[in-house]
């Protein structure tokens, strides 16, 4: 019995040392992808980020997939089900009509995002909830800590680039503002909810409350009009859609309007962002350059979009080729996952699409009306967020924050199939991580 006893305990401390080595990995490799535009500029070396970036990637999915080969199970619900569909449907066409550089990035990060979700949903049953919580309170600090530095670093040396008629900060994402954006945004959500929300401590709450400042003023000073707005947009969708009584609903609409008059009133009269002080103050409201740019995307892709292919698209990964053929243009993105989606997957694919955003609302929706707790309330958040209001901001394309993203997924799939009290009431003795 004593022999069985001691078994069992040190294959439990043997998961738990795994499971803490996968988390650090995976912490390692975000830092690493999330500041190797800016390292890579300081050295010289930006002709070569691209490649760098697509090995940080490959080292992210091996250390995913040999986790899954260790626990030989799989995640299978009806998002991922409807996820992974999409990917087949694109993955036919692409291997009869593009080259291998062309699909192979997408489709790894694509795989990515499934194999993230995965790993959290197995890791939620190894390690528990206090530490899965810990683990994503230290995260969204650390994340938001290098934000600020690289960010910061970047204003007070004057190395802020002019674009669309502001100075737009990019901090470790050099010269991607929209990345930066995204990434501070993700981060930004994870500690309202794991830091502000849940810390008791009063000197940690004050830490907490500049660290939040600091890092909304950033996001500000990326200068992303989306994202800024979306940020509200998500908590204002979060409490309707979990309201109770339609006395709450009526409230949160008078509290929402309350808080947009007084950031219009602050935006207006102030040059805290200028871009959205451009669209609320003159005539022209979001018809700027940038936004004519997406329309222009929009309407040449569909122009050109032939017949034979609306079904199943032109593959995964072959938009920027089909856009350079059509209009002569190289390097330019979909800027719209709806119709990046139905270009490189058809009209198949993107019924898949909508079917996958449709499933996953509906879990989160039924999660966080539940139990409204840190996980829930992130994952519904940044599904709205990202997945759903984000369409037009390449969201799939840079995986350190979609992974984020999906790491919560995986934790409220695991939620979904569980009951909160026996979840909660988990408790990983003999852990070393993060504390």
């Amino acid at each position: 019995m004593s022999l069985i006893k001691n078994k069992t305990k040190y294959e439990s401390l043997t998961k738990i040392k795994l499971s803490t080595l996968l988390l650090v990995s995976f912490v390692i490799l975000m830092i690493a992808s999330s500041t190797i535009y800016s390292l890579t500029f300081f050295v010289g070396l930006t002709n070569e980020v691209k490649l760098i970036r697509f090995l940080i990637l490959i080292l992210f999915f091996g250390v995913g997939i040999s986790f899954l080969f260790y626990k030989k199970k799989m995640l299978w619900n009806a998002s991922i089900a409807s996820f992974v569909c999409l990917l087949f449907v694109g993955s036919i066409t692409t291997i009869l009509l593009n080259e291998p550089r062309e699909y192979l990035p997408s489709l790894t990060r694509y795989v990515l995002y499934i194999l993230t979700a995965n790993v959290f949903f197995m890791l939620s049953s190894t390690i528990g909830s206090k530490k899965i919580n810990l683990f994503f309170k230290r995260l969204a600090q650390l994340f938001l800590t290098i934000s600020i530095l690289f960010g910061f670093h970047e204003i007070l040396t004057g190395q802020v680039e002019y674009i669309n008629g502001d100075f737009r900060v990019a901090g470790p994402f050099k010269k991607h503002q929209l990345a930066f954006a995204m990434f501070l945004f993700v981060n930004l959500v994870l500690h309202v909810e794991f830091n502000l929300r849940m810390e008791k401590n009063n000197i940690r709450k004050v830490f907490n409350y500049i660290l939040f400042l600091l890092s909304f003023y950033l996001l500000l000073r990326t200068g992303s009009r989306a994202l800024i707005i979306i940020f509200f947009l998500s908590y204002f969708a979060l409490h309707i859609f979990n309201a109770k009584s339609f006395r709450y609903i009526f409230k949160t609409i008078l509290t929402g309007i309350l808080i947009a008059s007084m950031f219009v009133a602050i935006v207006a009269t102030t040059n805290i962002s200028p871009r959205l002080k451009y669209m609320f103050t003159s005539g022209e409201t979001i018809y700027d350059p940038s936004t004519m740019t997406r329309i222009l995307i929009i309407t040449n892709s569909i122009g050109a979009f032939e017949r034979e292919y609306w079904p199943f698209g032109i593959g995964i990964g072959g938009f920027n080729n089909f856009y350079l053929n059509t209009t002569g243009r190289d390097h330019v993105a979909a800027h719209n996952n709806y119709l990046l989606f139905l270009i490189e997957s058809g009209i198949i694919g993107l019924i898949i699409f909508l079917i996958y955003q449709i499933v996953t609302f509906y879990i989160f929706l039924k999660l966080v009306r539940r139990k409204p707790n840190a996980i829930t309330r992130s994952a519904f958040l940044l599904y709205i967020g990202i997945d759903v209001l984000c369409f037009l901001q390449n969201n799939y394309y840079f995986f350190t924050q979609e992974s984020i993203v999906w790491m919560i997924y995986g934790v409220a799939f695991y939620l979904n199939r569980r009951d909160f009290v026996e979840y909660e009431s988990e408790i990983s003795k003999n852990t070393v991580l993060l504390s």
